[in-house]
This record gives structure tokens, C-alpha cells and sequence, in this order.
């Protein structure tokens, strides 16, 4: 009997994790997408790591975030903030701060010059504020399988639709938790074998955001 019983754990373990296609996994990035709306205000913590080849430990660093309904955003790295990406509105430009290299500059989309972090970053704010209709016209879903240790999550394999993106990046995974609209990991895998991976290990819905925390006028300037 004993051969038996292991068999029947076995198979109870390995019918524990549940895998969807895109059409039935729709529905769950939907539930999701319209759950993380509902904020006006956002204050997120997160890891960034970054895994290159010639490396054998990841290089680690963390962040904070801060985003609002209304378009406004700060992103930045070390605490004080080493790196900064700041927009005061949905029609501003997207600065970006190097306060190690003492530059600043506007960021040009089809210039990236941040190593990967204002991407990251674009995806991070479609995922929070998007329609599955705008979801779509920037990521293919390709599936999603539930995740076995943490209940209630789910880990999105994505595609990326731009093409000059693509160029760089292999694979694209969500976590993402659709009761709660909570986004828990960003992962791109990069056809160099390299790893960009951002962990948010802290969220808090609606903080009360003073307007200068994304005025470059009010935040750490590059040294002259």
C-alpha cells in the first residue's frame, strides 16, 4: 500500500499547480489589470537585481516608486536616491538623474540610455494603469500557471510586441496576484543570457504624496 499512497501524493502535488493558455488566462490578466487601478496614489518598494553572465552572484540594489493616477511619477535607486526618473504629468518629460555621474537629461524613448531602467520602468506603470486593451498592444500573453507557493498568484509568460525590444529581450514573466490588482515580480530574461529582475517587497495604496517629491527643481541636482 505504501507504493500506492506515495504515488497518490506525488500525483496530488503535481495536479496542485494549474496551467492556462492566452484565451483562458485572459480573464485573469483582466481581473488584475482592473484591480491595480483602483489607487490614486501609489508607494511601492521593490529589489532590482541583475544577473550577467561573468558574474556567479546577482548584482543587487533597491528602489523606491511612487506613482499617481493623475500621470505623475518618481522612480529611483538608493536611498538618498543615486538615480532618479521623475515626471510631473501624463504630458511632462521623463528626466533622468545620474547624481554619481552629476548628469541630467530628458529621456528620449527611442534612446534609452538607463541600462534597461526606463523600460523596466514603462512596463512596471502600463501593468498599473492600463486597459487589457492597451495591455495588448504591448505584451503577447503567452500562458500563466498558478503559483504553488504562493496562493492566489499567478506568473505570466509574456512577449514583448515592440520590435526593437524584442531585439534584446528573450522572455518576459509577470507574478502578479489578480484579487488584490498587486504586481509581486518583473522578470526579463535578455538574449545576452543576462537577467533583469525587480522584486516589490513593499506596497502601500493611497499614501498622501507632497507635489515636490516629483519636481526636479525640489530633488537632489547633479553636481556642478
Amino acid at each position: 500500500m505504501r507504493p500506492i499512497l506515495l504515488l497518490f501524493i506525488l500525483g496530488s502535488s503535481l495536479i496542485a499547480e494549474e496551467k492556462r493558455t492566452a484565451t483562458d488566462a485572459r480573464p485573469i490578466v483582466i481581473e488584475w489589470l482592473s484591480n491595480a487601478r483602483d489607487f490614486q496614489s501609489l508607494e511601492l518598494d521593490f529589489t532590482q537585481e541583475r544577473q550577467l553572465k561573468t558574474l556567479r552572484q546577482p548584482l543587487s540594489r533597491k528602489g523606491k516608486l511612487y506613482i499617481t493616477q493623475s500621470g505623475q511619477l518618481r522612480w529611483q535607486i538608493d536611498t538618498p536616491p543615486s538615480l532618479l526618473l521623475l515626471r510631473n504629468g501624463p504630458d511632462a518629460p521623463l528626466l533622468w538623474l545620474d547624481l554619481k555621474k552629476n548628469t541630467q537629461e530628458t529621456l528620449n524613448p527611442e534612446d534609452d540610455r538607463t541600462q534597461g531602467n526606463a523600460q523596466a520602468m514603462q512596463f512596471l506603470l502600463q501593468s498599473q494603469t492600463t486597459t487589457i486593451e492597451a495591455f495588448e498592444t504591448a505584451f503577447t500573453l503567452k500562458n500563466a500557471r498558478s503559483i504553488d507557493e504562493a496562493p492566489g498568484q499567478w506568473r505570466l509568460e509574456l512577449d514583448l510586441k515592440d520590435r526593437r525590444a524584442a531585439l534584446a529581450v528573450k522572455d518576459v514573466y509577470f507574478h502578479i496576484e489578480p484579487a488584490t490588482g498587486a504586481l509581486h515580480l518583473m522578470e526579463f530574461q535578455l538574449r545576452d543570457g543576462s537577467l533583469l529582475r525587480t522584486r516589490i517587497t513593499r506596497a502601500l495604496k493611497n499614501p498622501s504624496l507632497p507635489k515636490e517629491l516629483f519636481n526636479p527643481d525640489t530633488n537632489p541636482k547633479p553636481k556642478e
